[in-house]
């Protein structure tokens, strides 16, 4: 017996996310700004604020102790191309262990002694 996707979707039960419901006091011309993003990305305000947290928590709040900085791309390539073949395989190293920091951070939460391990073991 063949299932059709939508059947076997129907199928897969996804246990819910346990929530709890709480009140923050944001300015209002921020709280209208993320209104009207949300309403342009087509989502709920509680949707846009449940992704900014998920992004700070994931990404953002991590990205500092592994050195990760926002730089423009024409910077970075502009400086990438001046670099000569021991130089950039220097920067890669460095890069990696910064990659390799955070991916720890994200699933070792609350233990920074062991990116700092690693990151002794590296070089």
């Amino acid at each position: 017996m063949t299932d059709t996707l939508l059947d076997l979707m129907k199928s897969v039960s996804i246990p819910k996310t346990s929530t709890d419901c709480i009140t923050f006091r944001i300015p209002v011309e921020k709280m209208n700004r993320l209104r009207r993003e949300s309403v342009a990305k087509g989502i709920s305000l509680n949707t846009s604020i449940n992704h900014i947290i998920s992004e700070y928590l994931n990404w953002h709040r991590m990205a500092a102790p592994a050195k990760l900085y926002y730089l423009p791309k024409p910077f970075l390539i502009r400086i990438i191309e001046e670099l000569n073949y021991e130089e950039l395989g220097a920067l890669a190293r460095e890069t990696a262990r910064g990659i390799w920091s955070i991916l720890v951070y994200s699933y070792v939460a609350g233990s920074q002694w062991l990116p700092c391990r690693i990151s002794q073991r590296l070089g």
